[in-house]
């Protein structure tokens, strides 16, 4: 009897590995979302379909606006461009006596937010100007690789939506290429998804 309880057990355990390893979104809820992306995928990847595209035009662009990482209490560009503005501050006297500066620094963020969102802008534009796009790129690289959120207290880079990189490694491991697109000097930020 003992001997048949393992051998249950044990056939179990494989049922269980072997439906997870078939399902590629494990972490995905059954639904319309989950069926209509491995729909999409199966039809776009099967040769025989009226939908296939051929491996050399999968592309799949991903609009960073919180679906692949957390954005509260703030972007990460927002976190980014406020540390490098402390970060310079010394090196740039006349920003001391600039409002917008002085409500980023104050962390007054409805006066950012103003007029639709001309300080922030305005911080923006002061922390990612003045330089080549390497030497921003490089400033990017710098602040990632050792940026915690400021809710987490972790890298920016483990906080990573579990399912979104499931969706990520599907469209990969069928073809695709998978890019990630953000208006703010897009190219530097999105340089990263290797470590997603």
């Amino acid at each position: 009897m003992k001997k048949m309880s393992c051998v249950f057990f044990l056939l179990l355990a494989c049922a269980l590995i072997s439906e997870a390893a078939a399902d590629p979104l494990p972490s995905w809820n059954s639904g319309p979302a989950k069926q209509a992306i491995l729909d999409f995928v199966a039809k776009v990847t099967d040769p025989d379909s009226k939908g296939f595209v051929p491996a050399s035009e999968r592309l799949a662009v991903f609009d960073n606006d919180g679906t692949l990482w957390p954005e509260n209490p703030m972007p990460f560009q927002l976190s980014f461009a406020l540390d490098e503005l402390k970060r310079r501050l010394p090196d740039e006297p006349a920003w001391k006596d600039d409002p917008m500066v002085q409500a980023a620094l104050a962390g007054d963020l409805p006066t950012l937010l103003a007029d639709h969102y001309k300080g922030l802008f305005h911080i923006i534009d002061l922390t990612g100007s003045g330089m080549t796009t390497e030497e921003f790129a490089d400033r990017v690289r710098a602040w990632f690789a050792n940026a915690k959120h400021p809710r987490f207290d972790r890298p920016y880079d483990q906080l990573a939506y579990q399912p979104m990189l499931e969706v990520l490694e599907f469209l990969r491991a069928n073809g695709f290429r998978a890019r990630l697109r953000h208006p703010a000097r897009a190219s530097h930020w999105l340089k990263h998804p290797h470590r997603l």
